[in-house]
Formats: structure tokens, sequence, C-alpha cells
């Protein structure tokens, strides 16, 4: 197999640029690859808390999604705006704690 590119003339500078383009764009994907593992893109969670003298409650949750899938519930892109919702923690009948929230769908 290696005999058939033995008889290929170089390039010149063609060459050259074809691997400078091919190092620029892999190292751009690893980039934007590193950047995403460290946090940098993203849905960044925010803490809400609710205090009692009986309870202690937080909810670690982003304040916008894109549309998929956002703990475990389904997000439908085509309906974007902002919701309202509360977590509420209860012992039967007796409220304990309550978090209000608004969260944001993008499409």
């Amino acid at each position: 197999m290696t005999e058939l590119f033995a008889d290929v003339a170089p390039d010149g500078r063609g060459g050259t640029i074809g691997i400078a383009a091919r190092r620029v764009l892999m190292a751009s994907f690893a980039l934007i690859s590193l950047a995403a593992l460290i946090g940098f893109f993203g849905q960044r969670s925010t803490t809400s808390a609710a205090v009692t003298p009986s309870v202690r409650m937080t909810l670690d949750a982003p304040e916008t999604v894109r549309g998929g899938i956002y703990f475990q519930f389904e997000v439908d892109p085509t309906n974007v705006g902002e919701r309202s919702f509360t977590l509420e923690l209860d012992d039967e009948d007796r409220l304990l704690a309550r978090i209000p929230r608004t969260l944001r769908v993008l499409p």
C-alpha cells in the first residue's frame, strides 16, 4: 500500500496550510471540550432554601433551561417562557417548608 504513495510529489505550500488548518481545528475542538468540562457552558444552578424551626430544605436547580430533559421532566422547547413552580415538604396535611421558584424555558 505504501508503494502507491511513493510517487506522490509534495504539495508544497498547500500541504503546510492543510496541516496548520487541521491543527487549529483540532485545538478549537479541544478548547471547547475543556471549557465545557470545567463548567463554562451550560446551565448554572442556583440554590434556594427554606428554613423553619423543624426543617431546613434546599433546592439546587438552574433558573434557565433549554429544551430537553430537566430533572426527569421533559421541557418542551415550543412552550418558551417563564413558569412558576413551588417545592413543598408536607407532613401529611401540615406544611413544613415551601420554596417558590421561577423557571425560564429557552428554545
